[in-house]
């Protein structure tokens, strides 16, 4: 990922390894500075930083829409004619901010901006995968909220499901590095019809079912997503609320 960004008399490049990353990888780039003019340019405030900002701020380009998270503080100034070319690394933690379809992590300089495309961690995709393939739930989309990872999901058709209308699966790690233990919650929405003499309603509750799997639980021996432990942990959560709304 490269961009060019001009800030006269200074020519800005951003150039970041990598089209898409998830929580926990590190982001890696270089910067590159160039003095196109016949003066010498201080660097103060050319800082390189990693940022969140709220997509619709961005669109507007309102003052202060990029929230800071970690920064590269770049120094000295440019002669006339000359180049500064500085390598930088971002670490993005187990509960770094993915992007949805309301904020992003970019990468700045000066009023130049990078937007990086950061996923769930392989280990939450792979409950959303599980929900999918084994339980016939649907995808409809990720969000980040109050840190943390949530997954909405629509209800698998069929009797035993007849009253759930969709499941919120919320992820977190206790801890942004090593193999932390990871917090699951299953926020599953469900319908009841009540009647009156004159009417129905629809009255809708949620039943919350939490798990703490330890890094022995989601990760094998060689350090790979154990499937079989989340899916029996997916499997206990589900049968739950499964044996309470049978039609």
């Amino acid at each position: 990922m490269r961009g060019t960004f001009f800030a006269k008399p200074l020519e800005i490049i951003l150039e970041i390894e990598g089209e898409r990353w998830k929580q926990g990888e590190s982001v890696r780039g270089k910067l590159t500075l160039k003095n196109r003019g016949s003066q010498p340019v201080p660097c103060e405030g050319l800082d390189v930083r990693l940022c969140r900002a709220q997509l619709s701020q961005v669109k507007k380009k309102a003052e202060g829409a990029f929230k800071p998270l970690q920064q590269l503080e770049i120094q000295g100034e440019l002669a006339p004619g000359s180049d500064l070319t500085r390598e930088f690394e971002f670490q993005l933690g187990l509960n770094a901010p993915i992007t949805d379809s309301i904020s992003s992590l970019f990468v700045c300089c000066g009023t130049g901006s990078l937007q990086l495309q950061v996923e769930p961690s392989p280990v939450i995709q792979e409950f959303v995968s599980l929900l999918l393939s084994q339980h016939h739930f649907g995808f409809k989309g990720y969000r980040f909220s109050k840190d943390a990872v949530e997954a909405k999901l629509s209800a698998p058709d069929g009797k035993s499901f007849a009253t759930l209308d969709h499941l919120a699966l919320r992820a977190t790690f206790a801890e942004e590095s090593g193999k932390p233990p990871l917090s699951v919650t299953y926020s599953f929405h469900v319908k009841k019809v009540g009647a009156t003499p004159a009417s129905f309603k629809v009255e809708k509750s949620a039943k919350e079912i939490e798990q703490t799997l330890l890094a022995t639980d989601y990760f094998t021996p060689s350090g790979r997503v154990n499937f079989d432990a989340i899916g029996k942990a997916i499997t206990e959560a589900v049968s739950q609320v499964q044996s309470k709304v049978i039609f």
